[in-house]
């Protein structure tokens, strides 16, 4: 996993959990801003909080979800024929998991990419071209799309198998 940076923000009040974040970059903020790997403690409040058991808990849950995602990409790695692309593509934006408008930037970061790492022709890769897309949406409805894209690609907390993948 390799040495990340933590933050912790202790909370005082009850109706946020104590939280802490791991990955590079992060920041903490006292507004209750985060960015990085987000582990929510489970515990509501710091009064009698048993700090090195919540955080051990907390380490456990990151490991565990790290290591899920690791599977993941690396299953979406597989090769991906361009007749099963372009029907992934179709089935997403059929689902109105984002708008149709951008559909030709979704194809366009696929088949002729920018970026070396995201040339190969593969989920991972078809993966990226929408997140990639979906930048460019408002926040309101990026997160959302982003969340349904990573469950159409078998990606999501629950784990799972993904919904549109055909077998390898």
């Amino acid at each position: 996993m390799g040495a990340r940076p933590w933050g912790f923000a202790p909370r005082i009040t009850k109706p946020c959990p104590s939280s802490s974040v791991r990955g590079f970059p992060f920041f903490v903020c006292d507004n209750l801003a985060f960015r990085g790997d987000l582990i929510a403690l489970r515990r509501k409040h710091t009064s009698g909080l048993n700090l090195r058991t919540e955080l051990a808990g907390a380490v456990l849950r990151f490991q565990e979800h790290f290591g899920r995602l690791a599977g993941e990409v690396e299953r979406l790695k597989r090769n991906l024929p361009d007749l099963e692309a372009k029907a992934l593509i179709h089935d997403a934006f059929a689902s109105r998991l984002m708008p149709v408008r951008f559909l030709p930037d979704v194809s366009q970061a696929y088949f002729t990419p920018e970026l070396a790492e995201f040339a190969p022709r593969n989920a991972w890769s078809l993966h990226n071209a929408f997140t990639g897309a979906a930048k460019e949406m408002p926040i309101t409805t990026r997160l959302p799309a982003i969340q349904a894209l990573g469950k159409f690609f078998g990606m999501s907390a629950e784990g799972g198998a993904p919904t549109h993948l055909l077998p390898a």
